[in-house]
């Protein structure tokens, strides 16, 4: 599977393998892979990868800095190796999966394994058949003797009893030495010589097999990392290809897109730390003038004018303790930007907790659930105020309660719903469907009960005691029950 590989600056932070499921990518903890991030240049829910017909497509979720690919800032990007997607002040590269090796196992293409090759070495070098490798080599005669084993001498041969032996050299002698010319008829072509044609012509069948066989495996790019065994002397040599993946260097403008804004800031520590990449960048390339405007800002920014003092506010800033009202350090932060920030919070939390003050402990609740998120684990007292917020909130559902059952036991139909309701909504641990549907009967039969009633007296000629009847029978019937529209014509035949 490739794998995503995670860079802050030049440093790899982390890598993960990607599959088929999507990968949410953001600051908050909810996400699958978390970019911590002081500064907030990473959305709490900034991006997420997508498995799209086989590739994989990283997408912004709309977040307030975007994907930037190349110095560009885009709504999605296909992640392919090599290209290099930044996120505030981290880049993502998919590094592809690393190449299968060769282990013999079947050919490459329409050659054979290395173990065939070498077994057809092996059989080349030993019995070779000349008819089909040179056709135009002639056979050895079948009597002369192999090359592999020198002649023996022969025994002595007697002498037939007629013939006359002047000489008494012995036939071994005789034979070993060849006859000093020969012109009757020529002798046929000695076996060693037909042996080294031979070893000739399977030398250079191997040579040109070798170099095929070199030249696709190195048009495959495919490592072989194993060939079988062969003899010393008709062994072909198989060199072992390697590949690897290495993610693509990030580009000049990418690694001047994740310091501007540290220059942008004007905070000294964070000018110090874009220097670095500015110079490397110049060091490559003297000509870039957009490092060059950016070595002058982060200098200016780092090298104060003359006349200008440094004070204590400018210096990097200390954390203060949570318990105290402290916030986390952003990197690069001054201590006069984070006591400000400090400040900042500590009003939102005053102001939340006046709202608790006053009773008021649905808004109070909403706005120290907003403050949460944004401050360290024990900040001041914030947990024990929630508590005393939701104890509020629930001390006023059985409030709304009570006032409910009141409601419904006078008769007050509809107050008795709306309170009903509201508890629910304080409280949803409290059981109101029951009530609801009890309340919402009671209602129907006396809105039947009046305007059975009302028409009744309305037959009889008596209006005066009708048109109160009816008149009440339709605030309590629906407008879909048949007594409601029997009772609205009976006003409307009275006038009202």
């Amino acid at each position: 599977m490739p794998k995503l590989l995670i860079f802050r600056g030049e440093a790899q932070l982390n890598a993960r393998e990607l599959t088929e499921k999507i990968v949410r990518i953001g600051r908050g903890a909810q996400n699958d892979i978390v970019l911590e991030d002081p500064g907030k240049g990473v959305s709490r829910n900034h991006a997420e990868i997508r498995f799209e017909g086989g590739r994989y497509t990283l997408v912004d979720l709309q977040s307030q800095n975007g994907i930037w690919v190349s110095g560009e800032r885009v709504p999605s990007v296909v992640l392919e190796p090599g290209v290099s997607a930044a996120l505030g002040p981290f880049r993502l590269v998919v590094e592809a999966p690393a190449a299968s090796s060769l282990t013999g196992t079947g050919p490459i293409s329409a050659i054979q394994p290395a173990t065939e090759m070498t077994q057809l070495s092996s059989r080349t070098a030993a019995p070779l058949e000349l008819d089909s490798l040179v056709p135009a080599v002639e056979k050895p005669s079948p009597a002369s003797p192999p090359a592999a084993k020198p002649p023996l001498p022969p025994a002595p041969v007697k002498a037939p009893s007629s013939a006359k032996t002047p000489s008494a050299k012995p036939a071994a002698e005789k034979t070993a030495s060849p006859p000093a010319h020969r012109t009757s008829k020529q002798q046929p072509p000695s076996s060693a010589n037909t042996r080294v044609l031979a070893g000739a012509v399977a030398a250079v069948v191997l040579i040109a097999l070798s170099a095929f066989i070199g030249y696709k495996l190195m048009h495959r790019r495919a490592p072989v990392t194993e060939t079988a065994a062969a003899p010393p002397t008709t062994s072909v040599p198989v060199t072992s290809i390697v590949t690897s993946t290495i993610p693509a260097a990030p580009t000049p403008d990418e690694r001047l897109n994740t310091v501007e804004p540290l220059v942008t800031a004007s905070v000294v520590a964070d000018c110090q730390t874009a220097l670095e990449t500015i110079n490397a960048v110049l060091a490559e390339d003297p000509n870039n003038e957009r490092a060059k405007s950016l070595l002058l800002k982060a200098n200016a920014c780092v090298s104060p004018k003359p006349g200008t003092t440094i004070t204590a506010a400018d210096k990097p800033a200390t954390a203060m303790p949570a318990s105290q009202g402290g916030l986390e350090v952003s990197p690069g932060e001054t201590e006069k930007v984070y006591r400000t920030r400090v400040q900042a919070m500590r009003k939102r939390y005053d102001d939340a907790v006046a709202v608790l003050a006053s009773q008021k402990y649905v808004q109070a609740m909403k706005a120290l659930d907003e403050i949460l998120p944004d401050v360290p684990s024990g900040y001041l007292d914030l947990a024990a105020r929630r508590d005393e917020a939701r104890a509020g909130i629930r001390a006023e559902a059985k409030s709304a309660l009570a006032a409910a059952q009141a409601a419904e036991n006078r008769g007050d139909f509809d107050s008795a719903i709306d309170s009903y309701r509201s508890a629910h909504q304080l409280d949803q641990s409290l059981p109101v469907d029951d009530a609801l549907q009890r309340v919402a009967d009671s209602k129907l039969q006396l809105g039947r009960k009046k305007c059975n009633d009302g028409l009744t007296e309305f037959s009889f000629g008596n209006n005066a005691a009708a048109i109160p009847q009816l008149l009440e029978a339709t605030r309590l019937l629906p407008a879909s029950d048949p007594c409601f529209a029997k009772a609205k014509d009976a006003l409307q035949r009275m006038g009202k």
